[in-house]
């Protein structure tokens, strides 16, 4: 699964350098659910199927929370970078 998410994450690196903006954020989620999904199956979890792994994700990895209010702020400076670049309109 976590060569799946790697393979997603070069495939948003090329659209997004192409300047295929849409379908590189479309990849970019793709790739951290995967790597998601890979980790909660280290901890034991079978195939994870369902595309909402977030709730079993912080219950085994509960100290992410902190970290994730610093990923949601990177997250939205990457999305304005892009929108911008794109001249896309941000609400």
């Amino acid at each position: 699964m976590m060569m799946e998410a790697e393979a997603d994450m070069e495939s948003a690196e090329l659209l997004f350098s192409r300047g295929k903006y849409a379908r590189a954020l479309f990849f970019y989620q793709q790739a951290v659910e995967k790597a998601m999904k890979a980790c909660l199956m280290k901890k034991g979890y079978g195939t994870v199927i369902s595309h909402n792994v977030l709730p079993n994700f912080l219950v085994e990895f509960p100290d992410i929370k902190e970290r994730t209010k610093i990923a949601d702020a990177y997250s939205s400076l990457v999305f304005r970078k892009i929108a911008n670049t794109a001249r896309i309109t941000v609400f």
